[in-house]
């Protein structure tokens, strides 16, 4: 006499009187409804809203996006485009010409 094999879904009662093999739910599956395999609610690498990437972040996980500021400016406060503080032929005081090179308007 041969035997046949039999899957947990074709036996009513498992041994020691449980209802579903060990590792199985109630439908046969081994993993609940709404979770991964792991037993986790959500993907690896993904937030509980299904998206990968943080609310509020790039893909890369920073705040700001590159060759950006926190305020989402390009430029630093105070700063050209060029990433210099001051305009072009400027000087620091804002004075086109350096201080003592000034023309004497009086004479």
């Amino acid at each position: 006499m041969t035997h046949t094999y039999r899957s947990p879904q074709d036996t009513p009662l498992q041994i020691y009187g449980k209802r579903t093999a060990k590792g199985q739910q109630k439908d046969y599956k081994k993993t609940a409804k709404g979770r991964q395999k792991e037993g986790k609610r959500t993907a690896k690498g993904r937030q509980k809203d299904g998206k990968r990437t943080a609310k509020g972040r790039q893909k890369d996980g920073k705040r700001t996006a590159k060759g950006r500021q926190k305020d989402g400016k390009r430029t630093a406060k105070g700063r050209q485009k060029d990433g210099k503080r001051m305009a072009n032929g400027l000087q620091k005081d804002c004075k086109r010409t350096e201080m003592g090179r000034q023309r004497d308007l009086e004479s």
